[in-house]
């Protein structure tokens, strides 16, 4: 491994996320096992195997981001629209990743269209980030 790790755990609210950027067909298809443990009782665990696609051998219907998000610079109180577009079969569901954290989508400031587009109303400075849509189906 180089000086960064493509490796990272992110957690949240009692949510743990792993995270390996970039992901590699061939190196990082294994089954990943999550544990948890609080000192009272027996650990827990929940194993996912996660597997990798080379670009030009993804699975029919497989979901294809087609339009991704750019860097937008938008003054306070105005309405930011970060574009996401993807296709797949069946269509894909897109949701939103802000600084590594799922968007959270009760708040009422944050929309996405038809289309997968986020538009956050009314922004305020908490809302600069980096933002990531990701698509995903049954494929």
């Amino acid at each position: 491994m180089g000086t960064q790790s493509r490796y990272s755990v992110i957690e949240s609210n009692g949510v743990s996320m792993l995270r390996i950027e970039p992901v590699r067909a061939g190196r990082d298809d294994a089954p990943y096992e999550c544990m948890a443990e609080n000192g009272v009782g027996d650990a827990v665990s929940a194993e996912a195997t996660l597997t990798v696609y080379e670009p030009d051998k993804t699975p029919s219907g497989f979901p294809v981001i087609t339009q991704s998000p750019t860097t937008r610079v938008i003054e306070i109180g105005h309405t930011a629209v970060m574009q996401c577009k993807a296709t797949g079969s069946p269509q894909p569901k897109i949701y939103w990743i802000k600084d590594m954290k799922r968007v959270d989508m009760t708040n009422s400031r944050y929309s996405i269209n038809a289309e997968g587009s986020l538009q956050i109303d009314n922004s305020e400075e908490s809302d600069m980030g980096r933002y990531e849509c990701v698509a995903e189906n049954s494929v």
